[in-house]
């Protein structure tokens, strides 16, 4: 049996969790066994399955992950998003996903439809990602359906909830809840703060090759940028990082992924190596070695870990679990 990931979280000294994309197909028997036989799955607190990346159509990640859970004895963290459904439709897919074993989720907007597979669709929204996170904390976790939300944007954005119809019950499901968060976008103390007060349980970063610009941020915030005292953030922070297989993905990565950049020393150090792959995984394993020394050097009692998205490369990601654990 899996050890629960909120147990993972606080048992290892640098957690690690590992995105795998959930096959566009429903036949995956081959991806299952493929997934289970990783040499690095022991060193896994959890795996990430996404929810229709970049909008293009994907099995659906609680379905895929229950077998993925049965197969590899690790939790999986299923991603839902709000661009795709209803919030009737939403609490349907989470009765579902905790009736099929599944226990984490991270929470997000999703990617817009353009460029998806269907590109002129429209979005659902019915509700914001702070107010589903605080639905499933303050409503689903004591068994009542979330009430309706119709408020203005503002209102919305602070996620206060109108006044709640008479209580619709369920039985009670304690999903362990993350959320994304970017330390280098613009106003990301606030988001921070407003996804903590909706009830965010974890966070796990997108994807840097720097480990400066992380720990500058969770440094301000334990100086009190975010909740307005000092002391530790009081989630764990699982910072992303990914392997570059050739120029041709650093290039789609820079280029094409929101608030994702290779650094110009990286690009240059990647372009002259005799191996890119193999010197990409040495890039990721020295920014977390820096994240580790630098949260020492500095003081920081955050609790830090890593998350690897190995872009459809788990050799080079399965490398870069492995050199993480010895860190």
């Amino acid at each position: 049996m899996a050890v629960p990931f909120r147990e993972r979280l606080e048992r290892d000294a640098f957690p690690i969790t590992y995105e795998a994309v959930s096959p566009r197909s429903g036949v995956v028997e081959e991806h299952v066994r493929a997934f289970a036989e990783l040499p690095c799955l022991s060193h896994l607190a959890a795996v990430n399955l996404t929810n229709n990346p970049s909008a293009r159509v994907r099995i659906d990640p609680a379905m895929y992950g229950h077998l993925v859970q049965e197969a590899c004895g690790v939790e999986v963290v299923a991603h839902v998003t709000c661009r795709d459904d209803t919030l009737a439709g939403i609490q349907r897919w989470l009765l579902g996903a905790w009736a099929l074993g599944i226990r984490n989720v991270s929470v997000m907007t999703g990617d817009h439809p353009k460029g998806g597979d269907y590109p002129e669709e429209r979005r659902v929204d019915s509700v914001n990602a702070l107010e589903l996170i605080a639905g499933i904390r303050r409503y689903l976790a004591q068994g009542e359906l979330m009430p309706d939300v119709m408020m203005p944007t503002a209102a919305r954005y602070a996620n206060r909830f109108a006044p709640p119809k008479p209580t619709k019950r369920t039985d009670p499901l304690d999903f362990f809840v993350g959320a994304p968060i970017i330390p280098w976008r613009n106003n990301e103390e606030g988001y921070a703060r407003a996804k903590l007060e909706s009830g965010a349980q974890f966070f796990q970063t997108q994807i840097t090759w720097d480990a400066k610009p992380i720990l500058d941020w969770v440094e301000k915030l334990e100086q009190g940028g975010v909740l307005g005292k000092r002391g530790r953030f009081p989630v764990p922070v699982l910072v992303g990082a990914s392997p570059l297989k050739a120029p041709r993905t650093m290039e789609f990565m820079s280029g094409s992924i929101p608030f994702v950049k290779v650094p110009e020393p990286v690009q240059k150090r990647l372009r002259e190596a005799k191996d890119f792959g193999a010197e990409s995984v040495q890039v990721c394993l020295e920014m977390f070695a820096d994240l580790v020394d630098g949260a020492k050097a500095r003081g920081l009692t955050t609790k830090l870990g890593a998350h690897v998205l190995p872009i459809n490369d788990d050799s080079l990601g399965n490398a870069i679990v492995e050199g993480v654990a010895k860190l």
